[in-house]
């Protein structure tokens, strides 16, 4: 993993980069303190993690922004803070951030960046099982939308989507509310039986209950409640395989629901 860390402060530095190498001893870090030296180090092969202060000196929104879009595109972006300033999660959804993180940073918090920020990277494989075309192309939107990468494999009914999950690797399953050739339980209960640790998730209206214990007998891990937004397949990603969520997550749901979610969001009827 190559980490490029970007901030002033010698102690900062210095803290970071222990914390990063008692995770990941094998981790290659690179040290800048101001903008021009962090332009010249983006010039060169895009660390797989940038941890960048906000207040850098010589540095601005638009010197990111612009890498974001080019070499930096598959990279993950760490910003780090003394305090959280007003709208730090515009600031950070504006760089495809990952998170903004206080200092100190120590060894448990970077621990649980750094493992979060190996998951990011990844592309997972998703098996949608959805019958209506609209919808299936609604959701490929969202997934775009996600901080996460997905490939994704369509399914129209349960037989075609068993059949699928027991040929092919698949992280993550989402099974539609209404499938035509047996009820969305069954679907996952069969899938399950095939043991290949897939995460299994029920998509299910606002008002549906859905008990732990009720999602356990047949093999789901949690539901997606309709509609949903790309905020919302973030937290289920972090949810569903254990990882740590990041507090942008909360900021964004609170902003989402102050100001109206810009991003597509699935109907719950079809």
């Amino acid at each position: 993993m190559n980490i490029l860390i970007a901030d002033a402060d010698e102690e900062t530095r210095l803290t970071l980069s222990e914390a990063i190498t008692a995770a990941r001893p094998q981790a290659r870090i690179r040290e800048v303190t101001n903008g021009s030296d962090l332009r010249a180090a983006l010039r060169g092969p895009a660390p797989d993690i940038l941890f960048i202060d906000t207040i850098l000196p010589d540095t601005n929104a638009e010197i990111i922004t612009a890498w974001r879009k080019g070499a930096g595109a598959d990279s993950v972006v760490v910003l780090v803070a003394d305090l959280l300033m007003a709208r730090w999660p515009t600031l950070a959804r504006r760089l495809s951030a990952y998170d903004v993180v206080l200092k100190p940073l120590g060894e448990r918090k970077v621990g649980h960046v750094l493992e979060a920020a190996a998951f990011l990277r990844r592309e997972l494989s998703l098996l949608l099982i959805e019958p209506s075309a609209k919808t299936r192309q609604i959701t490929r939107q969202i997934l775009a939308s996600a901080s996460f990468r997905f490939r994704v494999t369509e399914a129209e009914d349960g037989r075609s989507a068993v059949k699928t999950a027991a040929t092919r690797p698949v992280d993550l399953i989402v099974v539609g509310s209404a499938i035509p050739d047996m009820p969305p339980s069954e679907v996952a209960c069969r899938i399950d039986a095939l043991g290949t640790g897939a995460r299994i998730v029920m998509a299910v209206g606002q008002q549906d209950a859905s008990p732990s214990g009720k999602l356990a007998m047949f093999g789901a891990s949690t539901v997606l409640r309709l509609p949903f937004t790309a905020t919302d397949i973030d937290r289920l990603v972090y949810e569903t395989f254990g990882l740590w969520q990041p507090y942008l997550l909360e900021a964004l749901r609170k902003e989402y629901d102050r100001q109206g979610d810009d991003a597509p969001a699935l109907p719950v009827s079809r």
